[in-house]
């Protein structure tokens, strides 16, 4: 029977999660129209655009004097571009008479406000400045760090412009594995698997296994699961190799198994929450009817934002979520101030955000069903 329950719950979890990608999918930009200010941060004082085709959406910019001094690209994206962290991205590229690249700019997307920060901040629209077309297309520009989804979506798009408009071959879609987090992130996997099922055995390393999950997960990979990155992959239909093996693993062994891997063992959050309470200060102890009370409502509260995403009435769940507190370049204000006080409290008490709050985590928990007794208080240590 418990086969059957498993085997129907996998796919459950893969039926709705389809279901979404479709709810959630942002529809390809349509139309050639283009805002006003894209072009005037170019070319200031322009007198209107000149589309020169039917099809493709470049345009000859025209001055005041009604000659023309520049050309804008703003190819659509379409359904071979390469996706961002929250879909297609859509991106200006302006350029001299002799084509060369004034700058470029984001346009119509769904990224979250962080990483586009994040990306802005660090310079990389301007990195094809001054470049002939024909240099440009051929540049090697690497994506930026903590916003890579974002960053390598934008440089596709630059390149697909210029390849249209140049009438060179398209653009292939690079793929590029980060062996630096994938083997890390394999080993520690294999401990996780085997210190979910021998708790006991690894219980003297367990400090070690927490550092390396907020030094590997969190700092350098930025791998922490929340409902924003859910958000954006089932909007994208794609995840990252590595979250993509995570993620496998966190659904499938507590469906199989009953064990909440990814809140007991992966997590780089639920890890630093851990590491603080090992600071020697007087604990406090949760009553367990508090417990029960906001095991109700963090469903509740995890259903609410689920809803309010799928309705698109909530288009950034960042500010819920304190994850981001990793990628201290892309996190807000919110986040540093959530994720500070989480931590700070995490000193005194077990915990809290695990097992207080966690949409995450309380989605994960759903998929446990019992196999005889289960563990009782340590679902999450």
């Amino acid at each position: 029977m418990n086969k059957i329950v498993s085997i129907v719950s996998i796919l459950t979890v893969f039926a709705f999660a389809f279901a979404l990608h479709f709810f959630l999918k942002p529809a390809p930009p349509e139309g050639c129209k283009i805002a006003q200010e894209y072009v005037g941060q170019f070319f200031a004082g322009f007198e209107k655009l000149e589309q020169t085709d039917g099809e493709s959406c470049f345009f000859e910019v025209i001055g005041k004097n009604g000659e023309k001094v520049g050309r804008i690209l703003y190819k659509k994206p379409d359904e071979e571009s390469l996706m961002g962290y929250g879909g297609l991205v859509r991106v200006v590229v302006a350029l001299t008479l002799d084509n060369k690249i004034i700058g470029t700019e984001l346009a119509e997307n769904s990224e979250s406000r962080g990483y586009i920060a994040r990306v802005r901040d660090s310079g990389f629209f301007r990195r094809w400045n001054g470049m002939s077309a024909e240099k440009a297309l051929a540049a090697g520009v690497d994506a930026v760090g903590g916003a890579t989804m974002s960053s390598t979506a934008y440089r596709e798009m630059v390149k697909q412009n210029l390849s249209e408009y140049l009438s060179a071959a398209p653009v292939e879609r690079s793929a590029k594995i980060d062996l630096f987090l994938l083997i890390p992130a394999i080993v520690l996997l294999g401990y996780a698997l085997f210190s979910s099922f021998f708790p006991k055995k690894t219980a003297k390393f367990r400090v070690f296994q927490l550092a390396a999950l907020v030094a590997f997960f969190g700092f350098a990979g930025g791998l922490a699961f929340s409902l924003e990155s859910f958000k954006n992959w089932l909007a994208s239909g794609e995840v990252p190799l590595i979250s993509m093996i995570l993620l496998a693993s966190a659904v499938l062994v507590p469906v199989l198994s009953g064990r909440n891997i990814y809140c007991q063992q992966l997590c780089p959050f639920g890890a630093a929450q851990e590491l603080m309470g090992k600071i020697p200060l007087p604990k406090v102890t949760l009553p367990s009817l508090l417990l029960r009370i906001m095991n109700v409502v963090r469903i509740f509260a995890a259903a609410a934002l689920i809803i309010l995403v799928i309705l698109k009435i909530v288009e950034d769940l960042t500010p819920f979520e304190p994850f981001t507190v990793f990628q201290f370049q892309t996190a807000g204000a919110a986040a540093f101030v959530l994720g500070g006080v989480i931590l700070a409290a995490s000193a005194v008490i077990a915990r809290p955000w695990c097992r207080l709050v966690c949409p995450t985590g309380t989605v994960f928990n759903l998929l446990r069903f019992k196999r005889g007794r289960r563990s009782s208080g340590k679902e999450e240590r």
